[in-house]
């Protein structure tokens, strides 16, 4: 009984030496561990392209009314158009990023891979005038991407911007 006390009380004040030494006393933070499975913070699944259109661009769909032009993104797969998202924004007169307010699918098995299209449309339906000249930007968010940052505001760009690193 004598040596298990003994043996006891050597193993809890080795363990508290430890403890204690290993312990920092400057109060400052240890070097930073590893990277995690998800990698460092950065864009690998996000993708930004800005397009510029002119009057030659835009179609009129005289059916339909409206006028509407159509963006080749490669960055758009069909893992994207299963999971992920697709956002449009369009350079205003201020030279801001606004997103356009909404996207379109003609049914539900829908899917446009590879090309956003963007539509103007007047109000009341009736043929406006040729959109011009126009700046867009397309940003493609792989799923993994938008779940790891339930905090940004997609509908702002330059949150989008600042979230994922990217460069206009």
């Amino acid at each position: 009984m004598r040596n298990f006390l003994k043996i006891t009380t050597l193993i809890i004040v080795v363990g508290l030496v430890t403890l204690i030494n290993g312990c920092a006393k400057d109060g400052k933070d240890g070097a930073p561990g590893p990277t995690g499975a998800t990698g460092a913070t950065g864009n690998a699944n996000v993708s930004s392209a800005t397009y510029s259109t002119t009057s030659s661009n835009w179609g009129y769909d005289g059916t339909n009314q409206y006028w509407y032009c159509n963006l080749n993104a490669s960055s758009i797969t069909s893992s994207i158009v299963s999971t992920g998202a697709v956002l449009v924004y369009i350079e205003t007169s201020t030279n801001t990023w606004a997103q356009l307010p909404r996207t379109r699918a003609i049914s539900s098995s829908y899917s446009r891979i590879g090309n956003v299209q963007v539509i103007s449309q007047d109000t009341d339906y009736t043929q406006g005038p040729n959109p011009g000249t126009q700046k867009f930007k397309v940003v493609t968010i792989a799923s993994g991407a938008k779940i790891t940052n339930p905090n940004v505001d997609f509908n702002d760009y330059y949150q989008v911007k600042a979230a994922f690193n990217l460069k206009d």
